[in-house]
Order: C-alpha cells, then sequence, then structure tokens
C-alpha cells in the first residue's frame, strides 16, 4: 500500500497543470529568441480557484535582474508595449498572459539562456507568498493580432 500512495503522490506532482498555495500555473513557456538577444517574454495561465481576489506584485528569475509585468496596448491603432505594476485575479477568475496581451517581460538575461531548458520564474502576491514556476524555453506560437514587435520608447 505505500508504493501504491508513493506512485500517487508522485503522479499527482507531474501533472501539466501546477498548483501552488492558493494560485494554479498551466502551460508556462518562455519565446526561444536568438542567442545575441537579452530579452523575451514568458506566457502561462494563471487560475484563481479562491473565493477571494488574489494580486500577483512583483516577479524575479534566477536567469534575469529584471523582471516586469507588461501588457500590448493599443493607441491610433499602432500596438505598444506598456509595464503594469501588478497582475489582479479575481475569486475565481483565470487570466491567460499571451502574444498581444499581458505577459512577463525578462530583461538583461544571462548570455547563455537560450541553452537552458527552462527559466524559472518567482512570482509574488500582495501577501508576500512566492509562487515558483517552470517556464519551458520554445518557440511560441502567436494569434494573428499580435504579430508586434515590442518597442521601448
Amino acid at each position: 500500500m505505500r508504493l501504491l500512495s508513493s506512485i500517487l503522490f508522485i503522479t499527482t506532482l507531474s501533472t501539466s497543470s501546477t498548483a501552488f498555495a492558493d494560485l494554479l500555473f498551466k502551460d508556462a513557456q518562455a519565446r526561444l529568441l536568438p542567442p545575441t538577444q537579452s530579452q523575451t517574454a514568458a506566457y502561462l495561465e494563471i487560475s484563481n480557484p479562491t473565493d477571494k481576489a488574489i494580486v500577483l506584485v512583483a516577479a524575479s528569475s534566477d536567469s534575469s535582474p529584471r523582471v516586469e509585468f507588461h501588457n500590448h496596448v493599443y493607441e491610433n491603432g499602432m500596438a505598444a508595449m506598456q509595464r503594469v505594476e501588478n497582475l489582479p485575479l479575481a475569486a475565481g477568475e483565470t487570466l491567460t498572459l499571451k502574444p498581444g496581451g499581458h505577459h512577463i517581460m525578462l530583461f538583461n538575461l544571462q548570455h547563455d539562456w537560450t541553452k537552458l531548458d527552462y527559466i524559472t520564474l518567482y512570482l509574488f502576491d500582495e501577501n508576500r507568498k512566492k509562487y515558483t514556476v517552470k517556464a519551458k524555453i520554445g518557440k511560441v506560437e502567436s494569434n494573428t493580432a499580435s504579430h508586434h514587435k515590442h518597442h521601448h520608447h
């Protein structure tokens, strides 16, 4: 019976959706870019299955000294990337970070980041609870409305 319990525990840990405290994280990925690029974007689905709002207020990574929440905004037919201070998730809400919408930007990445399989992200809520998410590095499919380049002004 002990073996069965261990197998069930291991199976639970290896599901595609990972639970950390109150939030659920799914399909985390970081866009693979040429090795000459020192920044990239990460995308994932964040679900709040609780009955209370949770606000993510900060992010960090071992691979990047500067990690920020961003969103694409459209003004006068032009797309621009804009930093946002936090990512609020209402009770029962799922927020999908995706190309052309909310995403996580990683700047000044370590020089060999494209050789990694994963980038580890640390997300923090307003109560200083830390969530660890592994984002698989690879090609990210973008929808047709999001073929805009990131520009910083």
